[in-house]
């Protein structure tokens, strides 16, 4: 269901889900999935045979900006992990919540089931918000890797005399911000940094996946939406900003050990948010909303693929073994560069464990300004 949110969420009209789900159906959203599923998804998932042993759950829908990563990076593992191509078991709801419950609690413990994630239920565990039964303290860590980066764009007739700078969301105007569920890092991300700008705006939940919020900017039914850098790359910026219907706002950049915003050089065309924060206000950003959003950053940008708790120690090398092992195959780092619009880098198992450990540590104020967003 799509619901609207300035305070609070309230119900939007049924007949606008009817639009919405009809025009998914139409030539913007069959050329969209087309650049995400046709090519990767749907080709590799042929690949992998039911007599497979080994099965991959993906807590996301097919042809999204996890599945599809997802399914690449598998096609290659196989090759370095004894010829066993794992199985992609989609398993989607509550965010991924769904597939890591099943993970930690009902999933075989001799390595036969592993788990491609994203860090997006990190944040339910450290809201504790519910159906939450997993512990990423418990899980079985094979490997993780860098992802996309995550930025903004808007709508330029939204914007009253048309879009020219960032400040112009500053204007007497509340704009519609297209999101999927409260709980989605990509909204709680792009919440808090409109949050910290001061922009007005409404939001509106139920968007199912990243081909129903770029639709709904190109119909002008929303004004300002996020995404992943792989989607964006491959639908949002030739269908929408190269045509002059959307422009670019910012993206959220990684941070060094001191703090420091880190440029990605995959996104060149674009401010991070801090800078923009910078130009637009005068002054570095501060305060909770900023420390909520720091804290973002760093459970956000990377994938992790993990087994059940209780994995045997052996089991959990060898697959970590083939994963990192298939991050440096140079065959799938061209074929990411190809699909994804960048190559993936590797976080170093122990780096990712002391994350966990850290992020678990975060202070309350921080996680109670992430968590009333998460209603």
């Amino acid at each position: 269901m799509i619901k609207s949110q300035t305070g609070m969420q309230s119900n939007r009209s049924a007949v606008a889900i009817v639009l919405l789900a009809g025009a998914l159906a139409a030539s913007f959203t069959a050329s969209f999935t087309a650049s995400l599923i046709a090519s990767p998804s749907a080709a590799l998932a042929q690949q992998a045979g039911n007599s497979q042993k080994l099965k991959a759950v993906v807590g996301f829908p097919p042809g999204g900006g996890v599945d599809t990563p997802a399914r690449l990076f598998f096609r290659y593992f196989a090759k370095h992990n004894g010829g066993q191509a794992p199985v992609v078991q989609n398993m989607p709801g509550a965010a991924g919540v769904i597939a890591l419950n099943y993970m930690a609690a009902r999933a075989p413990r001799d390595g036969s089931e592993i788990i491609f994630d994203n860090w997006a239920p990190v944040l339910m565990q450290l809201t504790r918000r519910k159906p939450v039964r997993y512990d990423y303290n418990k899980m079985s860590i094979i490997g993780a890797m860098k992802s996309g980066t995550y930025l903004m764009f808007v709508r330029k007739a939204a914007v009253p005399g048309g879009f020219k700078t960032q400040g112009d969301l500053l204007k007497d105007k509340t704009f519609v911000f297209a999101g999927q569920n409260p709980t989605l890092v990509l909204d709680i991300y792009a919440r808090l940094s409109l949050n910290l700008l001061g922009v007005k705006y409404k939001y509106v939940s139920g968007y199912r996946g990243a081909p129903a919020r770029f639709l709904a900017i190109q119909r002008g039914e929303a004004d300002i939406a996020s995404g992943a850098l792989q989607g964006y790359r491959s639908a949002a910026e030739p269908q929408l900003v190269k045509t002059g219907h959307a422009a670019p706002l910012w993206y959220f950049a990684d941070e060094d050990s001191k703090g420091n915003a880190v440029k990605d050089p995959n996104i060149p065309d674009m401010p991070m948010f801090r800078e923009v924060y910078r130009k637009v206000k005068g002054t570095e950003p501060s305060g909770v909303t900023w420390k909520a959003l720091q804290l973002m950053g760093r459970v956000t940008g990377q994938w992790i693929v993990m087994g059940p708790p209780g994995l045997k120690p052996e089991v959990q090398q060898q697959l970590s073994t083939a994963f990192y092992a298939t991050l440096a195959d140079p065959e799938y780092r061209k074929e990411a560069q190809r699909i994804l619009g960048f190559e993936t880098t590797p976080v170093q198992r122990d780096d990712a464990l002391r994350l966990i450990s850290e992020v678990s540590k975060a202070y309350p104020a921080t996680v109670a300004e992430i968590a009333k967003l998460m209603k």
